[in-house]
């Protein structure tokens, strides 16, 4: 993928289902990580200019992958 690839959330996370072979992983919780991740200002996600949506690139993807591999490891509360 190029480093111009952008999705929107549903995309998203359709997206990185593909790429992890996981069909079980719902948009509601890839919203929830990086809204996490926003609260404690360790991550944004970027924003369009006109429409001020959230548009996710491939350090997301990459960022969600990771998450996903840590999430049995770490306890959330």
């Amino acid at each position: 993928m190029s480093e111009d690839t952008f999705w929107k959330i549903s995309d998203f996370a359709e997206t990185l289902k593909t790429h992890l072979k996981n069909q079980n992983i719902h948009i509601n919780t890839v919203d929830g990580w990086f809204k996490r991740l926003e609260k404690e200002r360790l991550h944004y996600i970027n924003l369009t200019l006109e429409t001020n949506e959230k548009v996710y690139d491939e350090l997301d993807l990459q960022i969600a992958m990771f998450i996903n591999d840590a999430t049995p490891l770490i306890e959330l509360p």
